[in-house]
C-alpha cells in the first residue's frame, strides 16, 4: 500500500493542479470536507476508505487555494498614473536588480508619488528599466523620475498578464533614478546580495568570459553576463537545466559539506551544518523553485539523519513539491519547477534501486557483473542510464513549453555532466580565495578554466549537431498529459510493488554522479588538466608581432591592440557582455592586466563596456579627451577612474603610447569639448593612428567630416594602410578628400548587424568601392597582424 503522507501529497498536487479549470465554490467545497474528514475518522478500522475521505478533502482544500480569483487593481494602486505624464515616485528596491547586459530590471515597491509640489501615498509595484550602473540596490530608497506606462504585449508574449501575476501594473523606461536612503527592514537582504555580489566579482576578476559568467551561473545563480549565442546553444543541446541552481547543485553542497564535516565534527552536527549551509546556499544563490524544492529535499534528508532514521527520497520529493504549492500554488506552473521536478523523479525511479526493470536489463546486457557493462563500464552504464532517464522525463515538458525537442541532449549531458561537480569545487574555492587571496585565486582559477572552457566547447559543439533541436508544433495540453501518464505507467508496470526502498537523497546523487569516479580517475583528471594548462600557456606566449582587434561588439566600437610592450584597448562598446566575451578570446586566460584604456568620446556605444573592464581588470592608465557625459555609465566612469591607482591621462596632439621598439599609437587630434555639460558629441572623438614601420592604421573613432577637414589643413593626416572608418559608415561620415589623402588599403567597419540605423550607408559604400571594405557585421572580429612591413588579416568568418 502507497504510505498515506504520499496519497495526500498527490491529492494536494492534483487538487493545486485542477484548481484554476475546476473552479469549485467554496461553500460547496468546505460542506463536503466538513462531511468527509468526520467519516474518516469514523471508518478509521478500513484504513484505505479512510484515506480516500481524507485525500478528497485535502484535493478540494488545495483547489480552492489555487482557484482564480477575480481581484481588480486597488483603487490606490500606482497603475493610476499610467499615462499622466512627467512625474516621480518614491519607493524601496524589493529584489536584486536583474542584469540584463547593459541593462537592469529594477523593482520598486513605490510608496508615493510626486506629483508638482504634492506627494501622494500610494502601494503597488513598478518595474523600472534603467542603465546597468544606475543606482539602487535590494533594500535602497529610490526616487524614479519618468513616465508610467502601461505593459504591453510583444512577439505572441503576454507581458501584462506575466507581470501582473508578480503584482506589477506599470513601467518606467529608462528614468532618472538616484538613492536617497535605505530600508533597514531590508538588512539581511542586503548583506547576502552583497556576498554573492562580492562572490560573483572575485570570479570575474580571476576568469575570462564567457567562462566567468558561465561559473558564476553554476556557482551563484547570476547568468546576466552569458552571452546569448552561448545560452541559445544551452537551450538547442539540451543542456540548460544545467544554469538553474536545482537538486544536483544542491546535493553536490551537500555532498561537500558532509565529507568535510562530519570526520571533524561528527555524523549529527555533520548533519547540522550541511542542512544550515544548503538553506544559505538556496538563499543565496536567489531562492529560484528548482532550488527552493532541491533544499526542502536535503533538508528532510539531514533531519533523517538527525532522527536516526531513513529518508524516503521520492516520498521527500512529494511533500518538497506539496509545501511549496501551499505557499505560493502558482510555482506548479513554472517551467524550472516543472523540469526540475520531472528529472528528479526519473532519477530517483533509477537512483533508489526501486525500479527493479532497468537494473535487470543492465544485467543482462553486461552479462552480471563480469561483463563489460556490469563490471568496468558500470559507472558509464549507470551515468548514461540516468541522463537518459531524465532527457526522457523532461523531453514533453520541453517539447509542450518551447515548441522544440532537443535531440542533443542525451550525448550533450553525457559529455558534460562529468565536469560539472569540479567546476562547482573550484569556482567555489576562486569565489573564496578571490575575496580574501587574489593571488591563491588566480592559480586556482587556472584549474577551473579547463572544465569550464570544456563545458562551453561541447555544449556549442552538440547544439551545431544537424538536427540538435528539432521543431515541433503546437502541443495540446491533453497531449502533454498523455505523455506524463504513459511515462508514469511505465514507471509503475516496470516497477516492484513493495514500498521505495529508504535511500538518503544525498547518496543517490552520489551513485549517480561523485560516487561513480574512482581514485585514478581523479589523478587521470588531474594531469590532463595540468597538460592543457601549461600548453595553453605555451601556445599562447607572445611572437613579437603587433595585433588589431576590431572587436564584433554590435553597433558600436572596440578596438583592443596588444604588442610586444604593451596592450591597449580603445573604446569599449555599448555591450559589457559582449566585449567580455570577446577579449576572453583575444587574451590568455590567465591575463588581466590592459595597460591602457582609451575613450575617444563619452558616447553609450563607446564607452559603456570599458566600465566592467574597469572592474575586473587590472588598468595601469586611461587616456581620454575632453568629451563628457550625463549617463549612469558614465558616472560609474567617473567613480572608477583613479579608483584603483590608475593614471589619468588627458590627451592631447603628440600624445604616444609605447606597443614596442618600433611600434607606437599616438593621438593626432583631440578637439576640445563644446562648453555643454553632458552634452558629448561626435566632433569631440579623438583620433589616434597607430604606426609600425612600413603599415600604419587610423583611427577616427567617430569623427565627422568637419574635424576630419581640421585634421587635413593642421597637416596631421599622411598615408595609411589600413582606415577605420568613422562613425560605422554612416551617410557623410566620410570626407572624399580624407579618404584621397590616405589612399587606404584596407577600410574596416566596426558595426551591428541589422542596426536600426541603417549603417553603413549606401554612399559610404560607393565611397569605399576600389578599397578592400571588412565589416564586423559580416566578418565577426577582425585581426591585424603585421611585424612592421607587412600584414596579415583574420576574421571570424
Amino acid at each position: 500500500m502507497m504510505a498515506p503522507l504520499a496519497v495526500l501529497c498527490y491529492a494536494w498536487l492534483a487538487g493545486i493542479v485542477a484548481g484554476p479549470s475546476l473552479r469549485p465554490s467554496p461553500a460547496g467545497s468546505l460542506l463536503v470536507m466538513a462531511g468527509a474528514v468526520p467519516l474518516a475518522i469514523l471508518i478509521r478500522p478500513r484504513p484505505r476508505l479512510s484515506l480516500a475521505f481524507v485525500a478528497l478533502a485535502v484535493f478540494l482544500l488545495a483547489a480552492l487555494r489555487n482557484a482564480p480569483t477575480v481581484e481588480g487593481v486597488p483603487e490606490n494602486d500606482v497603475s493610476k498614473y499610467n499615462g499622466a505624464g512627467l512625474l516621480a515616485v518614491v519607493g524601496v528596491v524589493e529584489e536584486s536588480p536583474a542584469l540584463r547586459d547593459a541593462l537592469a530590471n529594477v523593482r520598486v515597491r513605490v510608496e508615493s508619488v510626486e506629483i508638482g509640489d504634492r506627494a501622494v501615498p500610494v502601494k503597488g509595484s513598478v518595474l523600472v528599466r534603467a542603465s546597468r550602473y544606475s543606482e539602487g540596490a535590494i533594500g535602497d530608497r529610490v526616487r524614479v523620475e519618468g513616465r508610467l506606462e502601461e505593459p504591453q504585449p510583444f512577439d505572441g508574449f503576454d507581458y501584462p498578464r506575466y507581470l501582473a501575476g508578480r503584482g506589477i501594473h506599470s513601467i518606467m523606461r529608462f528614468p532618472s533614478l538616484a538613492r536617497v536612503g535605505h530600508d533597514d527592514r531590508y538588512l539581511a537582504l542586503t548583506l547576502i546580495d552583497d556576498l554573492r555580489d562580492r562572490l560573483a566579482r572575485s570570479l570575474s576578476s580571476a576568469l575570462p568570459e564567457p567562462q566567468a559568467a558561465l561559473s558564476t551561473g553554476l556557482l551563484v545563480g547570476l547568468r546576466a553576463d552569458l552571452p546569448p549565442d552561448l545560452l541559445d546553444a544551452f537551450n538547442r543541446s539540451g543542456t540548460s537545466h544545467l544554469l538553474a541552481i536545482s537538486g544536483y547543485n544542491t546535493s553536490l553542497v551537500v555532498v561537500y559539506l558532509l565529507t568535510f564535516a562530519t570526520p571533524l565534527l561528527g555524523r549529527r552536527r555533520g548533519a547540522v551544518l550541511a542542512l544550515v549551509g544548503v538553506v544559505f546556499f538556496c538563499v543565496l544563490t536567489g531562492a529560484a523553485p528548482s532550488a527552493v524544492r532541491a533544499t526542502i529535499m536535503a533538508g528532510l534528508s539531514m533531519v533523517a539523519i538527525l532522527a536516526g532514521r531513513q529518508n524516503h527520497a521520492g516520498l521527500g520529493l512529494l511533500l518538497a513539491a506539496a509545501l511549496m504549492t501551499v505557499v505560493q500554488p502558482q510555482v506548479i506552473g513554472d517551467i524550472g519547477f516543472q523540469l526540475s521536478f520531472a528529472a528528479t523523479a526519473a532519477l530517483i525511479s533509477f537512483g533508489t534501486g526501486r525500479n527493479e526493470f532497468l537494473t535487470a536489463s543492465v544485467a543482462r546486457l553486461g552479462a552480471g557483473k563480469a561483463g563489460w557493462i556490469g563490471g568496468p563500464l558500470q559507472p558509464l552504464t549507470q551515468a548514461t542510464l540516468v541522463t537518459v532517464l531524465a532527457s526522457m522525463a523532461t523531453l514533453p515538458l520541453v517539447a509542450y513549453h518551447f515548441g522544440t525537442a532537443p535531440l542533443a541532449g542525451l550525448v550533450a549531458n553525457l559529455l558534460v555532466d562529468v565536469v560539472v561537480g569540479p567546476i562547482l569545487g573550484l569556482s567555489a574555492l576562486v569565489a573564496v580565495f578571490g575575496a580574501v587571496w587574489p593571488g591563491l585565486a588566480s592559480v586556482v582559477s587556472g584549474l577551473d578554466w579547463v572544465p569550464l572552457s570544456y563545458m562551453i566547447a561541447v555544449v556549442r559543439w552538440s547544439a551545431a549537431l544537424p538536427l540538435a533541436a528539432v521543431t515541433v508544433p503546437p502541443m495540446p495540453g491533453w497531449v502533454l498529459w498523455l505523455f506524463l501518464g504513459a511515462g508514469g505507467l511505465v514507471w509503475w508496470v516496470s516497477a516492484d510493488r513493495s514500498r521505495l526502498a529508504h535511500l538518503r537523497v544525498a547518496w543517490f546523487w552520489v551513485r549517480a554522479g561523485a560516487g561513480s569516479t574512482h581514485v585514478s580517475g581523479r589523478v587521470v583528471l588531474g594531469l590532463v588538466t595540468g597538460v592543457v594548462v601549461v600548453w595553453t600557456a605555451v601556445l599562447a606566449q607572445p611572437d613579437g608581432r603587433l595585433h588589431v582587434f576590431f572587436l564584433d561588439v554590435g553597433q558600436g566600437d572596440a578596438i583592443f591592440i596588444r604588442g610586444p610592450a604593451g596592450k591597449v584597448l580603445i573604446d569599449g562598446g555599448p555591450s559589457p557582455q559582449r566585449l567580455l566575451s570577446q577579449l576572453g578570446r583575444t587574451m590568455p586566460f590567465w591575463d588581466r592586466r590592459i595597460d591602457y584604456l582609451v575613450l575617444t568620446h563619452a558616447h553609450a556605444d563607446h564607452l559603456t563596456g570599458l566600465v566592467e573592464v574597469l572592474e575586473r581588470f587590472e588598468v595601469r592608465g586611461v587616456v581620454e579627451g575632453s568629451s563628457k557625459g550625463n549617463d549612469a555609465a558614465y558616472q560609474k566612469w567617473e567613480e572608477l577612474v583613479g579608483q584603483n591607482g590608475q593614471q589619468r591621462i588627458a590627451a592631447e596632439p603628440g600624445l604616444r603610447l609605447r606597443l614596442g621598439d618600433q611600434s607606437d599609437l599616438t593621438v593626432i587630434s583631440a578637439p576640445s569639448s563644446s562648453g555643454t555639460p553632458g552634452s558629448a558629441s561626435n566632433e569631440e572623438s579623438l583620433a589616434l593612428r597607430l604606426s609600425a614601420p612600413a603599415v600604419s592604421v587610423l583611427l577616427l573613432g567617430d569623427l565627422e567630416t568637419d574635424g576630419q577637414n581640421y585634421l587635413l589643413a593642421s597637416g596631421a593626416v599622411a598615408a595609411s594602410t589600413i582606415l577605420k572608418v568613422p562613425h560605422h559608415g554612416s551617410q557623410n561620415s566620410l570626407s572624399q578628400e580624407l579618404l584621397r589623402v590616405t589612399a587606404p588599403r584596407l577600410a574596416v567597419i566596426s558595426v551591428g548587424a541589422d542596426n536600426r540605423f541603417g549603417h553603413p550607408a549606401p554612399s559610404t559604400l560607393e565611397q569605399l568601392a576600389k578599397v578592400q571594405t571588412l565589416r564586423t557585421d559580416q566578418r565577426g572580429t577582425i585581426e591585424l597582424v603585421t611585424d612592421g612591413q607587412v600584414y596579415w588579416v583574420r576574421s571570424e568568418r
